[in-house]
């Protein structure tokens, strides 16, 4: 008899994973009430380099190709089109950025995406007077992946909340939920998962995102990004995604005058040109102190699994470390030390 696994929640995470078990013909089924939004607001950004201090990021020589393998064959699957190469333009505001720039072309890893060759007098940034740029970046778009993943996965999809007091543990070591039965439970609930009774004492904190989606007729991008303190992202149609900021008080999905405020600040700063606010989006990452994913199983019940705390970096590592949570769950293989959620038990 095949196994059945409910996975609850269906951001990056719950996403990245149906997709992997639906790879492997497993049977699951997905429930989601749409209620944290963090990947849906997410400026989609695959970039392998943080850009503050030009370093590689986390396990990004792994991620970065997985990634892109995983997003390009779900465009087939999916029969749409989400995924864009997009050249990153940093600014650079010093000559010790832009030393500092030069010196990370040098690096390994690091000078397959640098551009050797620094640009002066663009006319871009207000800012800046020179750019820095980054070849191989990308963007996907997160709420045409999950619309159509949703639609692709179809009758497998509840559209509802879930409800913890309907989760029975079975002696076999299986679960019911409202009748149905399931070898596993993965949690992919993002912030959500502070009210999970199940797993309460992890250091999970929030931290929450705010974008402005801009329309401007003058900026003609050519599918650039550009970043200087923050993001700004070519939508398409002479839009644009401006932000994110970060902030660990107002943990809602509600967008704040506040950081309105500064987002246009900062954005006038960076670049001069006409331009309306057409909306304001807001959602809270998932976090942990270590910057690192917590991945594995519950200390008492064995086939309860956690997949959560990708910050905001959620698409770059999603498409590999689903691939690593399937292999724990149905492969029996170990996880690494880093990301196993019994770092914290």
């Amino acid at each position: 008899m095949s196994q059945k696994t409910l996975i609850v929640g269906f951001g990056i995470a719950g996403a990245s994973l149906a997709h992997r078990l639906d790879e492997q013909d497993r049977d699951f089924k997905i429930i989601s009430d749409h209620s944290q939004q963090a990947t849906r607001v997410a400026g989609g950004v695959i970039n392998p380099i943080a850009l503050k201090r030009y370093k590689k990021a986390w396990n990004a020589d792994l991620f970065f190709p997985k990634a892109l393998a995983f997003y390009k064959a779900l465009e087939i699957k999916l029969s749409d089109h989400f995924l864009d190469l997009r050249p990153t333009y940093k600014a650079l505001k010093s000559a010790e950025d832009q030393n500092d720039f030069m010196a990370a072309t040098d690096r390994s890893f690091l000078k397959d995406f640098l551009s050797s060759k620094i640009l002066y007098n663009d006319k871009i940034f207000s800012d800046a007077d020179a750019i820095g740029v980054v070849n191989s970046t990308y963007t996907i778009d997160l709420n045409t992946f999950l619309d159509q993943s949703i639609r692709y996965f179809d009758m497998r999809f509840l559209s509802d909340s879930f409800h913890y007091a309907d989760l029975k543990c079975l002696e076999d070591h299986s679960f019911n939920y409202a009748g149905e039965i399931f070898d596993q439970v993965v949690f992919c609930e993002g912030y959500g998962v502070i009210h999970n009774p199940y797993f309460t004492d992890l250091p999970v904190y929030g931290n929450k995102g705010e974008y402005l989606i801009l329309a401007s007729d003058d900026l003609q991008l050519q599918n650039r990004i550009l970043k200087s303190k923050y993001f700004l992202i070519p939508l398409g149609d002479n839009l644009y995604k401006f932000g994110a900021n970060y902030d660990r008080n107002s943990l809602n999905n509600q967008p704040t005058q506040d950081a309105r405020a500064h987002l246009l600040e900062q954005f006038e700063k960076m670049i001069s040109c006409s331009y309306e606010v057409i909306d304001q989006v807001a959602g809270i990452r998932p976090t942990l102190k270590d910057r690192k994913p917590i991945l594995g199983a519950h200390p008492s019940y064995q086939q309860m699994f956690i997949f959560n705390g990708f910050g905001s970096r959620g698409v770059l590592g999603a498409p590999h470390l689903s691939q690593i949570l399937s292999g724990f769950i149905f492969g029996k293989k170990t996880l690494d030390s880093d990301i196993d959620v019994k770092r914290f038990y």
